[in-house]
Formats: C-alpha cells, sequence, structure tokens
C-alpha cells in the first residue's frame, strides 16, 4: 500500500492535544478527543490493506495478526518492562497492585474492559495515577482488529455496494447507540468497543470510498481547511465536559474529510506532509504509550498539584524518548531482516508470559507492601486499605430493626463508607440502628431513591445523612431533598482531601510527620467552596475539612504518632479514622450520634 505522509502528519494533530490534555492545559481540555482521530486513521489503514490484499488474493489472517504484532507488540512490551521495574521503586502498594492489574489486561488487550469494570470515572484525579489507563484504546483498536479481520473473510466476495451498505449500518447502529447511552451509561460508552466501532468504521467507509473526486482546487482548499476547522470545533465542544458524542461527531468527520481530501493537492496536504509533523507523527505511537506513565511517574513526586508548565519538560522528554525507541526499538523489530519469524514468536511468547508473571504476582501480592514497612499495613490481607474502607459495607441496606433505637440511614458512596468507619471505630452509633445505602451517585441521589426498592429503609429512618464524593454543587437540588423527608432530621455532610500525593508526603514529610501539612485539591477546594456558599444560611451541613485544615488551605496527611490519614489522598485508613472520627463527631449536627 502506497505510504501516505500526510496521514503521519493527520497522526501528530491526533497525540499533542492527548499530550496536553493529560497535562491539564486549558486550551486543550477537549484534548482527550485526539484518541478519535487515531480511531479513524486506524479504521482507514486497517480498511485500505485487508481490502489490497483481498484484491490480489493474497490476504491471510495469519500475516494480518503476525503484523498487528510486530507493529504493536515491541514498544508496548518495552515501556511495560521498564516501568515494572521504575514503579518497584517510586509507587506505593495501592497503586501498584493497580499496576499489575493494568499490566496484565494491556498486554491482553482488555484494559478497556478492566477499567469499565473497575473506574468510576476516567476524568477523576485518580486517574491520574494509573500509569497505563491509556491503553484501553488499544484494546478497543485490537478488539476491532480480531473482529474485522473475520468480517473481511465474511465479505470476501460480496458487492462492494452490498459492503458499503453494511458499513453504514454499523455505523449508524453504533453512532445512535452512543449517542442514546452516554448521559446513563457514559463509563460503558467510553470504553466499549460497540459504542465506539463508528469511528473506526468511519475510517474503512472512507478507505472503500474511489481515490479521488473530480473537484476544483479551490474547493479541495476550502473543503480540507473546514475539516480542520471540524476537529477543532470538536476540541472546543467538549471543553470542560466529560464525554460529548456530538464533539467526537465533528472530530471524526473532519478526519474522515482530510483523508479523504488531502490525497490531491492542497496547502494543508503540505504543511501535513512538513518534516516537523512527520516526524512527530510517526513517533507518536511510542509517544502515547511513554507519555502516561511518565507523567504519573512526575505527579507521584510532587507533593502538590503539578500546574500546566511544569508539564512541559515531560512532554519534550516524552518526544526524545519515543524518537529513540521508535528508530532503534520499534523499528529494529518491525522490519529488521536478522529477527526471522521464529525469533519473533520466541521473544513475543516469552515476553508476554513474563510480564503475565510479573502482572499477576504485583497483584495478588497486594502491590508488594513489605517494600514499606513504615506503612503498617496488613500483609496478610489484600489491599488491606481497601478492605477496610469496603467493611462498612456490612451495613448496607440493612432493615431497621424494631427497637427502642433510632434509625440513622447514611446514603452515598465509598465516602460514605469512610464516615461510618470514622464513627464506628470510635465506638459511635450504639444507640443507633445504621444502615447505608450504597454507591449512589451524587447528582442522581433523587433519581435512586425513588427507583430503589428500600423504601422500607427509607420510611423508617429517622436521620438521612448524605456523604459523597461527586460534585453534586451544580446538580443537588439540596431543598428538594429536605422537603421530601420533612419529618426527618436531614445533614449534608462535606468533602475532605488529603493532598495530592500520598508518596511525596511520605518522601517529603522527614521526621516532623505530625506537623506536615500540604494544600488540598484545586478542584476540592473549588467544591468545598461552592458548598459552603450553598449552605452559607443552612444548619444542617458539617463542614469536615474545617476540623483539620487551617486557615491557608493546608491540611494534616498524618495522625499525632506519624501514621498516614489516608491511603489514597482520598479514603481513610484505619489510623485516619479513629483520629478525624474524633474530630467530626464533635460537630454539633453529628455530636449525638456518639453515643
Amino acid at each position: 500500500m502506497k505510504h501516505r505522509l500526510e496521514i503521519d502528519g493527520l497522526r501528530t494533530l491526533a497525540i499533542l492535544p492527548v499530550l496536553f490534555y493529560h497535562a491539564h492545559f486549558d486550551f486543550l481540555s477537549g484534548g482527550f478527543l485526539g484518541v478519535d482521530i487515531f480511531f479513524v486513521i486506524s479504521g482507514y489503514l486497517i480498511t485500505s490493506l485487508i481490502y489490497q490484499e483481498i484484491k490480489e488474493k493474497r490476504f491471510s489472517l495469519i500475516h494480518f495478526y503476525e503484523r498487528r504484532v510486530r507493529r504493536i507488540i515491541p514498544v508496548l512490551y518495552l515501556v511495560l518492562f521498564i516501568f515494572s521495574l521504575i514503579f518497584y521503586f517510586t509507587m506505593l502498594p495501592w497503586d501498584y497492585e493497580n499496576f499489575g492489574a493494568e499490566l496484565v489486561s494491556t498486554i491482553f488487550f482488555g484494559n478497556n474492559i478492566f477499567h469499565y469494570l473497575t473506574s468510576g470515572n476516567y476524568w477523576g484525579v485518580e486517574t491520574e495515577f494509573k500509569s497505563f489507563i491509556h491503553t484501553w484504546s488499544l484494546g478497543i483498536e485490537e478488539q476491532f482488529y480480531f473482529i474485522f479481520s473475520l468480517l473481511a473473510l465474511a465479505l470476501l466476495n460480496k458487492n462492494k455496494l452490498i459492503i458499503f451498505i453494511f458499513l453504514i449500518l454499523i455505523v449508524l447502529t453504533s453512532l445512535i447507540l452512543s449517542l442514546t447511552n452516554y448521559k446513563t451509561n457514559e463509563m460503558s460508552v467510553f470504553y466499549l468497543l460497540h459504542f465506539r466501532a463508528w469511528e473506526l468504521i468511519v475510517g474503512s467507509i472512507i478507505a472503500l470510498a474511489p481515490n479521488r473526486i473530480n473537484i476544483t482546487r479551490i474547493k479541495n482548499e476550502l473543503i480540507t481547511f473546514i475539516s480542520l476547522l471540524f476537529i477543532f470545533a470538536g476540541f472546543y465542544f467538549a471543553r470542560n465536559t466529560s464525554l460529548n458524542p456530538t464533539a467526537a461527531i465533528f472530530v471524526v468527520t473532519g478526519t474522515a474529510l482530510l483523508i479523504f481530501f488531502t490525497k490531491n493537492r492542497c496547502f494543508l496536504q503540505s504543511l501535513l506532509k512538513s518534516k516537523i509533523f512527520v516526524t512527530i507523527g510517526l513517533i507518536s505511537y511510542s509517544a502515547y504509550l511513554w507519555h502516561q506513565p511518565l507523567f504519573v511517574l512526575f505527579r507521584l513526586n510532587k507533593v502538590n498539584e503539578p500546574l500546566p508548565y511544569e508539564y512541559i519538560p515531560i512532554i519534550l522528554g516524552t518526544l526524545v524518548l519515543s524518537y529513540f525507541s521508535w528508530r532503534y526499538f520499534e523499528n529494529f523489530f518491525r522490519f529488521s531482516s536478522y529477527l526471522n519469524r521464529k525469533k519473533r514468536y520466541f521473544i513475543f511468547f516469552i515476553s508476554t508470559f513474563i510480564l503475565a508473571t510479573i502482572g499477576l504476582s504485583i497483584f495478588l501480592k497486594s502491590g508488594l507492601p513489605e517494600r514499606f514497612q513504615d506503612l503498617n499495613i496488613n500483609n496478610k490481607v489484600k489491599n488491606a486499605n481497601v478492605e477496610f474502607n469496603m467493611s462498612a459495607l456490612k451495613y448496607k441496606d440493612i432493615l431497621f430493626d424494631r427497637n427502642y433505637k433510632k434509625n440513622l440511614l447514611i446514603i452515598g458512596d465509598s465516602f460514605a463508607r469512610d464516615f461510618i468507619n470514622s464513627g464506628t471505630v470510635n465506638g459511635y452509633f450504639s444507640s443507633y440502628n445504621l444502615s447505608n445505602i450504597n454507591n449512589i451517585s451524587f447528582c442522581n441521589y433523587t433519581k435512586n431513591i425513588i427507583d430503589t426498592n428500600i423504601q422500607d429503609i427509607i420510611t423508617n429512618a429517622n436521620y438521612l445523612l448524605f456523604v459523597s464524593s461527586d460534585n453534586g454543587r451544580n446538580c443537588y437540588d439540596f431543598k428538594k431533598i429536605e422537603k421530601m423527608f420533612l419529618k426527618k432530621q436531614v445533614y449534608f455532610i462535606g468533602i475532605k482531601d488529603f493532598g495530592w500525593s500520598t508518596l511525596a508526603n511520605l518522601n517529603k514529610s522527614g521526621s516532623m510527620k505530625s506537623e506536615f501539612k500540604v494544600k488540598i485539591k484545586s478542584d476540592i477546594q473549588n467544591i468545598h467552596n461552592d458548598l459552603n456558599k450553598k449552605f452559607s444560611k443552612s444548619n444542617n451541613y458539617v463542614n469536615l475539612l474545617k476540623y483539620y485544615m487551617d486557615e491557608k488551605n493546608m491540611v494534616r496527611v498524618f495522625n499525632d504518632d506519624g501514621k498516614l490519614l489516608s491511603f489514597d489522598t482520598k479514603h481513610l485508613t484505619r489510623e485516619g479514622a479513629l483520629f478525624l472520627g474524633k474530630l467530626w463527631f464533635n460537630d454539633i449536627n453529628l455530636s449525638k450520634f456518639k453515643h
């Protein structure tokens, strides 16, 4: 297949927005849609290749998959091996355990499914420390390649018009599924293939379209310029949002038009074929793989949330490192005549086995907590800190006993479980029947309460406490909730935070841990300020932060004995629950629950 340099240049328009987005530059807050550009390019290239080989009657599934291995695996495995070692020395057990799970799911191209099942929010702060979350897109692509190659064989002798119609139907079906589900099933639409297939298939349709259409040079220039505006418009519409398929439509449409019309001579073709665009495009795959673990390593060692400009050296370092890994490693394994098929298969299978063993060992051994003796983690309990948070689930959906005690219902997510633990470890709630409605989104409290089959618990509750980690300040109608439960005492519990990086806190705190303080994260500060304004005239709001945050918005991260209050800067350790529970339950609204 004829190599199109402008496609390499187009990859530059995909990778740079991703890098700047992950570095939190506001002007590219919609830059995560750069992945959508990659999807269209991948669909186009893979379909072009398959269609050409089918026409020449030399298409082979084995050869197709072998090419994918040679293209994808070498630098991916290099990055995984290197950071398995680096993170052994730098990652705390709970992050390293997650890394082990990501490692295994990545090498089997299922990281999109893994994160769909385990990650609450791609845009949440917790993803800042997930070093291979970005390989969800590799999972999408490889799953697509596997299915599409089989589909190509099934459609081998079909009329081209029938193939076109079939592909258009897939695009429409997948797109409609995305548009109708993204508000209610955001993470499934983001991570799963059947919601993303339309983007790759659009590239396939462009690959099967006529090679050239007769239009004037001026019209071609105008179309390519408008196509570029479509891409930038998509980035703009996605700013400050999480998932917006409408924005993706603009980006995908613009990319498809660019691929089709930059075949003809035009200014944009010349720009995309320039040396700088082509070079960055050629190293874009390596840059995509390197950037996230490098960013994570950088973040782990920062006490305070990094500012965007602080990422610039990391971005430049990523590009330099990517050039060398592309030129001397990626290309060697892809094109070297020294490596015959047997050698490649041997290296591939041995490397896969070693990486899978490393990843499973890290995961099954809870991130090897013995590396950090001073963390006081129970090595015999897998993910001991998370287990502590989950211990509050024993109160989930419990029907209240018919006794003399009053009934206390705590509604929320993992922060609600934290709050329960901060009371129970201190011996509080003994005079109350306690129940917990769990895993309800902050912005959907009212809907979930109405829709669930736990009306009996709500009806018999005397006290309702709402505790959540969500940003509920813009969508949560507090007054409506109060009116729904006029005969009950309703309290709204504020948010909590313990700074940016637990590892940096440990490294920078020195011997005076009990006096060490860090700034709370900027997004938490914004939520905290908004909640304070909303509840300024209310007496049923409990401000948790004020009990351990000073006037400079600095918070403690250790108790008086130098033990961590939080294992991930969000959720409590047992020591944190003991220490903070004693402070929080002195609040005028909570003191009644101490008995």
